[in-house]
């Protein structure tokens, strides 16, 4: 059985993360960030937020992030990167997925609006976004000039306590 734990990433994490993402991270950050190396466009990214390493057994193997958005403090960007280890099993993807659902909820309890990109060719980022209740919004475009599909994330609405509404009656 494996055991996922975090703790707050450093800068040695993301130099030891990076040379071992799995491919279509490395892609999304080559497209997302044309000019920058994946340990340098991780490292903006962590510190441009707050960032989390997943730890499998001890072994770093991932990273979940949010970045809030200088424009509107009610808009955060989540994003993660793995390494093919992180999700080599049924059990750890659940596990994986697990905490993913609960970092999002807390990022969403601070930041309302949930936007986030992914390259279409990264079908495991796009079941993640899935699996978090994240829709589809239409194409979205970045530096390097290849189309990524943006994804926006609400969230949800409380009940009312209006008896004509209709969930109350």
């Amino acid at each position: 059985m494996s055991s996922i734990t975090t703790r707050p990433a450093t800068d040695d994490d993301v130099a030891d993360l990076a040379p071992r993402l799995r491919q279509p991270d490395l892609d999304a950050l080559a497209a997302a960030f044309p000019t920058l190396s994946a340990a340098d466009a991780l490292k903006l990214a962590k510190d441009r937020g707050e960032c989390h390493v997943a730890c499998l057994d001890g072994r770093l193997v991932g990273l979940f992030g949010i970045t809030a958005s200088p424009l509107r403090p009610t808009r955060g960007f989540p994003w993660f990167a793995m390494t093919a280890e992180a999700l080599g099993s049924e059990a750890t993807i659940a596990d994986l997925l697990r905490l993913s659902a609960r970092l999002v909820e807390d990022w969403q309890g601070r930041c309302p609006e949930l936007v986030t990109m992914n390259d279409p060719r990264n079908a495991a980022y796009a079941d993640w976004l899935k699996f978090l209740g994240f829709v589809a919004m239409g194409e979205a475009p970045t530096a390097s000039g290849h189309p990524f599909t943006l994804h926006y994330r609400e969230a949800p609405r409380a009940p009312s306590s209006s008896p004509l509404h209709p969930e109350n009656s």
